[in-house]
């Protein structure tokens, strides 16, 4: 076992753990140990590793079976494949690795209710890296946002009262930066969590449908697109808008855009049109040909938080993945030489794992970029149209909805 030498609290520590994550068990389960110098603000590393603990208790609800209540605390690495333990010894804290059993694919699903015991469309849902925030809405309906994995829920209403058709969402790596868009209606944001909404208008003071709204992890930038129309970016937050051409000076469907987390990779996707990708938040673009030179129906996009890695799906076709910013690209099988309505998509932030969502098709998953592919069975229901899907950073919190139906949550 290896000396932990300082206070468990200390950055000297944390550098030697490299940023682990720490928790102590009491009973069954897993709790939360703040270690902060007591009187003293906390410190950046203090900062991530309280954030991701929170992952990591709802990833291990119960300890490892070799865990003994004799050991002081204990520590994860951000992938989430070991454990180490602190063991107090003579004064001493010492290191010892565990294999703790992580399920994948998950095999318990659990039935989330915002809206009540109702089968809705749930047409978007996004959340932060760590999924304590998640924010979903339904067409027509409401929008919700949960901030404790999805255990409870608040409705929020950035355009009043009334039902909406809630077509996009988007959160920073917070959960205090929100986006919402309407169609048939109008773009939002939130700077505290959904507490209070602030219209912003990629276009115009005018009813548009929205279908896409995106941001990188700090919402810095954002970009926004509609059916039968333009496409917009913003390098403020919203506070101003630009109208950006990659297919040139005509109208599209803009169906989905993604950010890597530095904001310095963005793709847009058109339904009946083609895929295309900017390194400079939308002044110039590149096509992108995961199938060739063909106008398809881009249904679903992801990418890894380097961007390096991509998911691109069409409807009525493939599914293609690049491990290289997309100059190349190979399609992959979930279900054999057959075509499949992809449409939505999802990544872990190494682009590792992945979670695509089908239309009158079950939901696809794939643990290491698409060599191999599972499909798990939340609902009960056969061949659901799987209209929205996200997960969290390590790809293990998944997230989906389906249309008319229910939205689900694993573990």
């Amino acid at each position: 076992m290896a000396l932990v030498k300082g206070p468990l609290h200390s950055e000297q520590a944390r550098g030697q753990l490299g940023k682990q994550l720490i928790y102590q068990q009491r009973q069954t389960r897993s709790i939360v140990k703040r270690y902060a110098v007591p009187g003293n603000e906390p410190t950046a590393p203090q900062t991530a590793v309280r954030a991701e603990t929170k992952l990591l208790t709802r990833l291990w609800p119960t300890l490892h079976q070799q865990a003994q209540a004799t050991w002081h605390a204990l520590a994860a690495e951000r992938d989430s494949t070991r454990i180490a333990v602190f063991m107090q010894e003579n004064w001493k804290r010492h290191i010892q690795t565990l294999q703790p059993t992580l399920v994948w694919p998950p095999d318990k699903w659990t039935e989330r209710r915002p809206a009540g015991d109702i089968d809705a469309a749930w047409q978007t849902i996004a959340c932060n890296p760590d999924a304590t925030t998640i924010i979903a809405g339904y067409a027509p309906g409401r929008l919700y946002i949960s901030h404790d994995y999805g255990a409870t829920w608040a409705e929020t209403q950035p355009a009043g009262t009334g039902t909406k058709f809630w077509y996009a969402t988007a959160t920073d790596s917070t959960g205090q930066k929100l986006f919402a868009a309407v169609y048939n209606g109008r773009a939002y944001l939130s700077t505290n969590g959904g507490a209070s909404w602030t219209e912003t208008q990629p276009k115009d003071a005018n009813n548009h449908q929205w279908l896409t709204i995106a941001c990188n992890a700090d919402a810095t930038y954002l970009a926004a697109g509609y059916n039968n129309g333009r496409l917009y970016t913003s390098s403020d937050s919203g506070a101003h808008w630009a109208e950006v051409r990659p297919a040139g000076d005509t109208n599209q469907i803009w169906k989905h855009t993604a950010y890597n987390a530095a904001g310095s990779i963005l793709l847009a996707a058109t339904y009946a049109k083609r895929l295309w990708k900017s390194t400079d938040n939308g002044a110039n673009w590149t096509e992108l040909r995961p199938h060739g030179d063909a106008d398809l129906l881009w249904g679903a996009i992801a990418l890894s938080a380097t961007g390096h890695k991509m998911i691109a799906g069409h409807d009525n076709g493939r599914l293609f993945l690049s491990a290289n910013y997309g100059a190349t690209w190979t399609e992959t099988q979930p279900l054999g030489d057959a075509n499949q309505a992809y449409f939505c998509a999802a990544c872990s932030a190494d682009g590792e794992r992945i979670i695509v969502g089908s239309d009158n098709g079950p939901l696809f998953l794939s643990n290491d970029f698409g060599l191999h592919w599972t499909t798990p069975t939340p609902t009960a229901v056969t061949q659901p149209k799987w209209d929205s899907v996200a997960c969290d950073a390590t790809g293990t919190i998944l997230l989906a909805g389906y249309d008319p139906g229910r939205l689900y949550t694993s573990p």
